[in-house]
């Protein structure tokens, strides 16, 4: 037992590790891919980076932030140096190149698919310091160390091929407010050396991936809160300005550049910098003053109004959605990108159930203590929790806030739960029936503790883990098919047999897809940088022939030697193989019935961003498409399937019992007597041919091969049409 207890803790620790890295390397098992669509341009942006550096050693930084990538968003190309997620690229090119100097032979395709995956196995050791320093329990930071492991959220921004800023800054993230928990708490040369590393971590995460700041906002609300609900130490502002100094490495880079200093996350650190300074000033024994507090206050509200009144713009629209749900009301181009979607309470507790309320008991119980009794780890975890739940809800991309907030919080919450469970005076003072009443405590805690462990096991087991045994997304093409090559061949075809010059034009979705895999130039991508250009495409695909070749033309006019292909995506499925049912041969459905993920789904997107009227292309009782869409538009003539109707089917017998050319109502019918079930049937048919002309089809996935095709009749197609006009 001694062993155990000696060893037990790291042991467990490593389990952890172990296991958070074997959950994220589930997707591999599939083929050795990059994840999701923004990884392939990272990766082509590191590989530059990697090469300037090799070339020209530390002079590589600035040869890499003069590069403008003449491969995207044509005919302007894309300035790297005016990224905001540099730090990404240097981090992990300096990392590569160090790994490989010390032997490790590994290629860099290779490094950017598994370094996601080992921020995951790192992803318990900030979570196990937070717990363990917030209820001194090894073993409550054992369970937040397994459930940050496991939890779905983390778990995808962590995952095997997702190589984004955001792996890191997640887990480096959470490294930085742990050490400044300790660094706030701790006293000596030691608490300034963390801070210090808290401030450092703090201030490079934010020039890997934007969403870092919210880090920032969690550490500076703390810090500017803490005063009011703490004992505060002479040093704090000390610690204050070593861990607020670095959070300025921004300021070194390009972009954001010497504006960083002034970005709203700076600012309420350097607020809180100046509270934690009149703090120790006013601070009678460690406690602040009533009246200072109110004083305090009122500066806090006077320079919060001030701000507001003077940079009311100082954040992004994505952002600002956040903090105003209201901006999403109506059409925006907020709402048509996934990761900006929002999540309902309703969703997240279904998900993570039993652990959001014991997060809630946590921030509960640390904000109850007395001042005395309360740490900087009583204002910040809470802090934490609530932000996260927001901002999680608010923005599905910010969704691992709320996971690393749930394996912090709950077995914080879980603990404390655990330790209210105590008899009172009159049972401690009994004799052989206060023993008695005493094993019922406790063996009452190990049964609260086991029937959480076992709730939370059994999601594990059942629902987060599973989820992740998946392929990663260019295998299944975009689509909600468990595995489809359709983009993978289109993407080797264009490699192979377009013109090296030429130039392919797709909805924004595909852009690094076709930049990194396919290697030929696009002119939009899925970093929607130039709204007024993905407009123009939008444009394109939803005007008429006449009117799509004038914005074709507009492209060519920059470079007529270029070749301009347009490519396509397509999804279906044949009810005939669906339903098992040989009266539905020859017919297909579209894939926006069944949200398989083809371009004839994001129509509504295109719609929006061209600024366009929605009733012109789709009907607003059935969902579906009008005839113009069809008829007068680009994208509904290069799409393979061609209207027929509204098909009546028998759902006893399954036989297709007659076909209208507009959905039938029948209001004497309540829903449930209906004789008949409705679908669209469309044919599959090509408007545009190999001879076409100014338009003609150059190439087209197949639909069906014996390699992906699915017995339920799913199918995805990807068709390149050349311009040649």
């Amino acid at each position: 037992m001694q062993v155990l207890g000696e060893y037990g803790v790291p042991l467990g620790l490593a389990v952890a590790a172990i296991l958070s890295i074997a959950v994220r390397l589930m997707p591999m098992r599939y083929g050795f891919y990059l994840n999701e669509f923004d990884p392939y341009f990272h990766y082509y942006a590191t590989s530059v980076m990697v090469e300037d550096l090799e070339a020209h050693g530390p002079a590589g930084i600035q040869e890499f932030l003069h590069t403008v990538d003449r491969m995207a968003w044509y005919p302007w190309g894309y300035d790297l140096g005016a990224l905001r997620v540099n730090g990404l690229y240097l981090f992990n090119a300096a990392l590569y190149l160090a790994l490989r100097a010390v032997g490790l032979h590994i290629t860099l395709y290779q490094y950017a698919a598994l370094a996601p995956v080992a921020m995951g196995g790192l992803a318990v050791f900030p979570v196990f310091m937070i717990v363990r320093r917030a209820t001194g329990n090894p073993y409550a930071a054992l369970l937040g160390s397994f459930l940050i492991a496991v939890l779905p959220g983390l778990m995808l921004r962590t995952d095997f091929g997702w190589y984004k800023g955001s792996p890191f800054a997640y887990v480096l993230g959470t490294f930085s407010l742990a050490l400044l928990i300790i660094g706030v708490e701790d006293s000596g040369w030691r608490s300034y050396a963390y801070s210090l590393a808290a401030g450092v971590l703090l201030g490079y995460v934010q020039v890997m991936w934007g969403g870092a700041v919210n880090f920032a906002g969690v550490a500076g609300a703390a810090l500017l809160l803490a005063p009011f609900a703490m004992r505060v130490d002479k040093d704090l502002p000390l610690k204050e300005v070593l861990f607020v100094v670095p959070t300025l490495i921004p300021a070194a880079f390009p972009s954001p550049g010497l504006s960083w200093a002034k970005y709203p996350t700076e600012l309420l650190l350097y607020g809180a910098v100046v509270i934690g300074a009149i703090s120790a000033l006013v601070a009678r024994g460690g406690f602040v003053p009533g009246r200072a507090k109110l004083g305090m206050a009122a500066l806090i509200v006077a320079a919060v109004a001030a701000f507001l009144y003077r940079t009311p713009h100082a954040l992004s629209g994505r952002y600002l959605s956040v903090l105003n749900p209201l901006m999403r009301i109506g059409p925006s181009p907020l709402n048509t990108v996934a990761e900006q979607q929002s999540m309902s309470g309703i969703s997240v507790l279904a998900t993570y159930g039993v652990l959001v309320l014991l997060a809630i008991a946590a921030g509960y119980y640390m904000l109850g203590g007395g001042r005395g009794r309360r740490r900087f780890s009583s204002v910040l975890v809470p802090i934490f929790i609530l932000w996260s739940m927001y901002v999680a809800t608010s923005f599905a991309q910010l969704l691992p806030f709320l996971s690393i907030a749930l394996a912090v919080g709950a077995p914080i919450g879980l603990h404390h739960a655990v330790s209210g469970i105590s008899p009172g005076p009159a049972v401690l003072g009994r004799a052989r029936r206060g023993k008695a009443r005493l094993d019922y405590y406790k063996y009452g805690r190990a049964a609260l503790v086991l029937a959480v462990v076992a709730m939370t096991a059994y999601s594990a087991y059942a629902h987060w883990v599973p989820s992740n045994n998946a392929p990663v997304t260019i295998l299944t093409s975009a689509t909600t098919m468990r595995y489809n090559r359709a983009w993978l061949n289109a993407l080797s075809w264009i490699n192979s047999n377009t013109p090296a010059n030429s130039v392919v034009i797709a909805w924004w979705d595909y852009g690094y897809w076709i930049e990194v895999v396919g290697n030929r130039t696009t002119v939009v991508d899925n970093a929607t940088i130039n709204s007024t250009q993905i407009s123009l495409v939008a444009q394109m695909f939803l005007g008429n022939e006449t009117q799509a070749i004038k914005i074709l033309n507009y492209f060519k006019s920059f470079d007529p030697s270029r070749p301009i292909y347009i490519a396509v995506f397509a999804t279906g499925v044949d009810p005939s193989r669906l339903y098992n049912d040989p009266y539905l041969s020859g017919y297909q459905v579209s894939g926006r019935i069944y949200g398989l993920g083809g371009d004839e789904g994001k129509v509504d997107a295109m719609i929006v961003w061209a600024g366009y009227n929605r009733s012109l292309y789709i009907n607003s009782t059935t969902g579906m498409f009008t005839d113009y869409f069809y008829n007068d538009t680009l994208i509904g003539q290069m799409l393979p399937l061609r209207w027929v109707g509204w098909a009546q089917i028998d759902p006893v017998t399954g036989q297709l019992v007659g076909i209208s050319p507009h959905y039938v109502q029948q209001p004497n019918y309540p829903y449930y007597y209906y004789p008949y079930y409705q679908l669209p049937f469309y044919t599959y048919g090509l408007v545009y041919n190999s001879t076409s002309y100014p338009i003609r089809l150059a190439y087209s996935t197949p639909i069906y091969t014996p390699f992906y095709e699915t017995p339920n009749g799913l199918w995805a197609q990807v068709l390149i049409y050349q311009y040649v006009g």
